[in-house]
Formats: structure tokens, C-alpha cells, sequence
């Protein structure tokens, strides 16, 4: 007996993503109701395949660090999905031009940003759960301009019935 629990745990530790990642916030970060009722609302005007993608998310927010964050759910067993942008200036960096943000400074802003996948998925089209941390949250558009910009880190969780085909 002793030895088929010893060797169901061995093969168990053997199977690496087959098990999803469950979804935990960020400890000390809270639900935002404002914020995820605002992304819900302009994804109800979004594309059809960006509603596909987000679902439902929630936002959350936190005043620690990125790679905080960002840490928190690797150590979960996240997997991280690197998108390049026309912005991106880095692994885990976009700098968005001046003419996108109202009152931003010449050189456009730095954002921080990670996509983890939380299921077996390849990519967050394929998933089911995933989450985006960025820093600074970016706010609500206004015209075509992204509006305010709170110096806090913002964690999307994405939470899906069906993947995107």
C-alpha cells in the first residue's frame, strides 16, 4: 500500500501543467465593482471576438510592486504568454504614444504589462482562465484617448465557459 502512494505521488509529480493553476488575488488586493462594471460595459461595445476573449473579466487592484505581482502567480503555477504590441519596448514593456493618452508627457508613458495563463491553454485564446497584470492602470477612454492613469497595479482575471476558437 505504502508503495502505491509513494509511487502514485511520484508519477502525480511528474505530470507538469495537467493540473490548472487555481486563480487567487494578489493577497491585499481588492475587487474593484467600478472598474470591472467599466470594462464590462466597453466590451459590450467591443468587437464580438474581444468579448470572446475577456468573457467577464474582474479587475483588481493592488498598490505592490509588478514583479510582485507578477511573481505571486508564477510561484501559482501560471504560465506566462509574452504578446508583442506595436508598443512593446521589452519583455514586459509598452510605451504608448503621447497622442494615445490625454496630458501625457512628449515621449508617450511606460506601462508594465504580463498575460498568465492559469489552464492547460497554449495562449489566452485557447483559455479558459488566465489573468493581465498591468502598471500603471490605465483608465476609461475618453474620445479616442486614454483618460486618467492611476500609478496602481491593476489585475485583470479572465474567467471563461468556452475558449476562443
Amino acid at each position: 500500500m505504502k508503495t502505491t502512494v509513494f509511487a502514485l505521488a511520484c508519477g502525480l509529480a511528474l505530470v507538469p501543467a495537467a493540473f490548472a493553476a487555481e486563480f487567487q488575488p494578489y493577497p491585499g488586493a481588492t475587487r474593484s465593482d467600478e472598474l470591472t462594471k467599466e470594462v464590462r460595459a466597453e466590451l459590450a461595445k467591443a468587437r464580438p471576438r474581444a468579448r470572446l476573449l475577456y468573457g467577464d473579466p474582474e479587475i483588481y487592484t493592488t498598490k505592490a510592486a509588478f514583479e510582485d505581482v507578477l511573481a505571486f502567480y508564477k510561484k501559482l503555477g501560471a504560465k506566462e504568454f509574452m504578446l508583442a504590441t506595436p508598443w512593446s519596448t521589452g519583455p514586459h514593456e509598452e510605451t504608448i504614444p503621447a497622442e494615445m493618452i490625454d496630458g501625457a508627457p512628449p515621449g508617450g508613458m511606460k506601462f508594465e504589462k504580463a498575460i498568465l495563463i492559469l489552464d492547460d491553454a497554449t495562449e489566452p485564446y485557447k483559455s479558459t482562465c488566465w489573468v493581465e497584470i498591468s502598471y500603471p492602470l490605465a483608465g476609461k477612454k475618453e474620445g479616442n484617448k486614454i483618460g486618467s492613469i492611476e500609478e496602481i497595479t491593476g489585475i485583470t482575471y479572465v474567467k471563461k465557459k468556452e475558449p476562443l476558437e
